[in-house]
């Protein structure tokens, strides 16, 4: 979700004749709030990269576990390969009781693989858990942000009631012309349109929300 434009607070000020202290006080929270969201936004940044790395990393580690695997199995079997190499696996596990030093250094060579695949399979796991926990301090932090813009959106359009009761007794009273009234009243439906455009983008962004909910679930389960 886009942040709403400066030009929209202090618009929204103007049209509905917000006080300085009021205006002061919208600028100071959006400017806190803001603050606030690129924090977690460059903590978010951080923790995909550290997971990036870790993704990397588990890659590596496999790719480099398969190629110590085959080499060591070529250089145990040795001249032993061609001979079993059109061997049923009923002729093979023959073939190995007849050469117990061969069949003890495989099952040495297989207990060390299954050892490292295990202790890989536990990195793996920490990393899906890490993702994890990621995507659910994300899709909070766009909670919490969705949260506030809906209540501003809120504050927008009762601030926005008011000014247009307000132009509409300024006008009966005589206080404004017919022509400020319809400028004023112009530049107010601006920003109406403004903040209707603003719920729309909202409405698409609890749906991509929901999506990604959905992913998790997938992600933990």
């Amino acid at each position: 979700m886009n942040h709403i434009k400066s030009f929209f607070i202090l618009a929204l000020a103007l049209v509905i004749n917000t006080s300085f202290a009021q205006e002061k006080n919208i600028k100071k929270e959006h400017k806190k709030h803001k603050k606030e969201m690129h924090q977690k936004k460059d903590e978010m940044m951080q923790k995909k990269e550290e997971l990036k790395a870790q993704k990397e990393e588990l890659k590596e580690t496999k790719h480099k576990l398969k190629e110590e695997y085959k080499a060591e199995k070529r250089a145990i079997l040795s001249e032993h390969k061609e001979v079993m190499k059109d061997m049923t696996p009923e002729q093979r596990k023959e073939y190995m009781d007849k050469h117990p030093e061969l069949k003890e250094k495989m099952k040495a060579l297989n207990t060390n693989m299954k050892e490292h695949k295990e202790k890989l399979k536990t990195k793996h796991v920490s990393y899906k858990n890490k993702k994890a926990d990621a995507a659910q301090h994300s899709i909070e932090n766009k909670k919490e942000r969705l949260a506030y813009f809906e209540q501003r959106s809120k504050n927008t359009e009762s601030r926005i009631a008011d000014a247009k009761d307000r132009i509409a007794k300024q006008k009966e009273a005589g206080e404004i012309t017919e022509e400020e009234y319809a400028k004023k009243l112009d530049r107010i439906s601006e920003i109406e349109k403004r903040n209707e455009a603003h719920q729309a983008k909202m409405i698409s962004k609890k749906a991509l929300l929901e999506q990604k909910e959905k992913q998790l679930k997938q992600l933990e389960n």
